[in-house]
């Protein structure tokens, strides 16, 4: 529980099953989290990730940040994500640094620019 800095990047089953046998780590089980690296972790086979063969989606479950109060960065790169319409980041308060890059984002939607406003606010106090 003391855990501050997780990289699970390129390690798809660490966060989603690759079988029925296997259950996913609940990163949520690790609340004093700062840094969190999730590069390439929600899609289901990592070796498309740096083929940039991004005709996948992998929508991400907010509720897997939901216990991380402490995070301050986050990535979040190469997974596929797409635009969300709901905030993602409101409990994460002290975040600070947030990489999405090279995912499907086509628009931005309001929860999105709540989201970054946010980010900036922190970042600028």
């Amino acid at each position: 529980q003391n855990l501050t800095y997780l990289d699970f990047s390129y390690s798809p089953s660490a966060i989603i099953p690759s079988n029925l046998s296997h259950s996913p780590l609940l990163i949520s089980t690790f609340p004093n989290l700062k840094v969190l690296n999730l590069t390439c972790s929600l899609v289901s086979d990592h070796t498309l990730c740096d083929e940039y063969l991004y005709q996948y989606e992998a929508p991400m479950n907010p509720t897997l940040l939901m216990s991380m109060e402490k995070l301050e960065v986050l990535h979040l790169g190469k997974n596929g994500l797409t635009s969300w319409s709901e905030p993602w980041f409101k409990k994460n308060p002290k975040l600070k640094r947030l990489n999405i890059e090279f995912n499907k984002f086509r628009s931005l939607t309001e929860a999105m620019l709540e989201d970054f406003a946010r980010l900036f606010r922190t970042c600028s106090s």
